[in-house]
């Protein structure tokens, strides 16, 4: 592997190892010898031990550059979710209104730093302490908020390949979402009765109609099976179902006035 052709092979055998680094596992690494030892040349098996030294460095420096990854990942988490503590360390579940407010403000300032890496982590931590002692499962609702108000900006940020790039200035369907998106969930019930149940000029399937643009922008936009599409469509999914369960209970209700369907 000389030359200018060479340096292109490497290149791209480095992409390929990277692009599939999950597929060098112990069986992989069994067949190769096996097939080095099946070699009837010196000349088969030289270049056989070449590939295999270039594959070994390559995935070396791909875990160790993951692990250093992982680990500023880490300390960025850590930052921000210490934000959502109270000042002597604790934190107070339910949070508190000044408490997911800090958190919403280290998420905003942390932005370009919320990659799949961190997200990750997050869900990492979530598992640890999901099998941990009643403690320490208290800190679950806060890495919940995390990922709420993550998906929250991710659609609220108008930079953001999520947010619609055309907007009806009378579509209320629209209106009604955004305010849910950028208000804190205990908020939720609030906006969703008043926008939906008790405001006699909203046609209900505009706001789903809404929430479905948005799920397309989601499926469409982020990678297919990342954390952050994952996020974020649950996300949406929980709004809709907030709605839904509202709408029904208010159907159910004489008192309240017929929805506009």
């Amino acid at each position: 592997m000389h030359g200018g052709g060479g340096c292109v092979l490497v290149l791209q055998l480095t992409q390929a190892i990277a692009e599939n680094v999950l597929s060098f596992n112990e069986a992989f690494w069994l067949r190769l010898a096996y097939r080095t030892e099946a070699c009837r040349s010196e000349e088969d098996r030289n270049d056989l031990g070449e590939l295999a030294t270039v594959v070994m460095n390559v995935v070396e420096r791909l875990v160790k550059k993951t692990e250093e990854k992982m680990d500023d990942s880490s300390s960025i988490l850590q930052r921000i979710m210490s934000s959502a503590a109270e000042q002597n360390g604790d934190f107070v579940v339910p949070m508190t209104k000044d408490s997911v407010q800090r958190l919403r403000q280290a998420i905003h300032e942390s932005s370009s730093r919320l990659d799949e890496s961190l997200l990750a982590q997050v869900g990492a931590w979530m598992r640890k302490l999901e099998n941990g002692p009643e403690s320490e499962r208290r800190l679950l609702p806060v890495l919940q908020r995390f990922y709420q108000l993550y998906a929250a900006r991710a659609l609220s940020d108008k930079n953001s390949k999520l947010f619609p790039k055309r907007q009806r200035p009378d579509d209320e369907g629209e209106k009604l979402l955004v305010s849910v998106i950028t208000a804190d969930e205990e908020e939720w019930e609030s906006l969703l009765l008043n926008g939906l149940v008790y405001n006699p000029n909203m046609v209900v399937k505009r706001f789903f109609d809404a929430i479905l643009r948005r799920e397309d922008r989601v499926t469409f936009q982020l990678e297919s099976g990342s954390y952050a599409q994952r996020i974020i469509s649950e996300y949406l999914s929980e709004i809709e179902e907030r709605a839904k369960s509202l709408i029904a209970a208010a159907k159910e209700d004489p008192k309240k006035p017929p929805l506009k369907e």
